[in-house]
């Protein structure tokens, strides 16, 4: 995620954010298994899902 979608995560409402991060967990959990069971090689894929959890979830906690 650059800081152009960043930003457009940041204009998102709170029913919004909760849908890209149950997309991005989902997304991590095929990952995590894809690595497991030898189908992908891109290990820093799931580095990068997980730091877009975490901006996502920082978001929502800032949310009002």
């Amino acid at each position: 995620m650059n800081k152009k979608d960043f930003d457009g995560l940041k204009k998102l409402g709170e029913l919004e954010l909760r849908e890209k991060l149950s997309e991005l967990k989902n997304n991590l959990y095929r990952l995590r298994m894809q690595l497991r069971l030898g189908q992908t090689k891109d290990n820093a894929a799931v580095s990068r899902t997980r730091k877009d959890v975490a901006r996502v979830l920082t978001l929502l906690k800032q949310k009002p």
